[in-house]
């Protein structure tokens, strides 16, 4: 696979090995830098992605070839020495609220009702671990998909869901919101 990685942004906390560690599957451990594992929030830009057979690029699938991705990772030792444990962050769209939902984009909007869910399901579960699980809409966004006419450019989109992380707390758990934090509904 071919990629290229842009309009990135590396953030990076200290956090308690004993908050990590129950998150990583066996055989796998914090790696720690002065005693402490680094948990990552990298907003970027996916471009050029495509599939590469005998040394070959395969053509670009529309709208998977360019698309803004955001990683939750921490860095970890292993049998096979260190990496990088990719956790998950879901974004969603209004075009997946069932309240919201019109008669075209039918399957987009079953694939992003279907995300809901699953962010429902995780809070419950992970809730009793103390971690909080939402999705957001980002709004309209000029990528492949959300075209040239747009409302927000892939900076701003990503700047406003990295405040929204640093103003919600265990309350936004389960919820679907909007880049301002307003619920959007189900």
């Amino acid at each position: 696979m071919r990629q290229t990685w842009s309009a990135i942004v590396w953030c990076h906390w200290p956090v308690a090995p004993e908050v990590v560690a129950p998150r990583l599957p066996p055989g796998v451990h914090p790696d720690l830098f002065d005693g402490s594992a680094w948990v990552g929030l990298v907003p970027f830009e996916m471009r050029n992605l495509r599939l590469v057979v005998g040394g070959r690029s395969l053509p670009a699938i529309p709208t998977t070839s360019d698309f803004s991705e955001v990683n939750v990772r921490t860095y970890v030792t292993g049998r096979r020495g260190p990496g990088v444990w990719f956790d998950t962050l879901d974004a969603s769209s209004r075009l997946g609220s069932l309240t919201l939902a019109r008669g075209e984009h039918y399957g987009y909007n079953i694939s992003k009702a279907a995300l809901n869910m699953a962010t429902v399901m995780l809070a419950k579960e992970l809730g009793r671990r103390d971690v909080t699980v939402f999705t957001m809409s980002p709004g309209w966004v000029r990528t492949d998909m959300g075209g040239p006419h747009a409302e927000l450019s892939v900076e701003e989109a990503m700047g406003a869901f990295a405040a929204l992380l640093d103003r919600v707390g265990p309350e936004a758990s389960g919820r679907f919101l909007d880049s301002e934090g307003q619920t959007v509904p189900w």
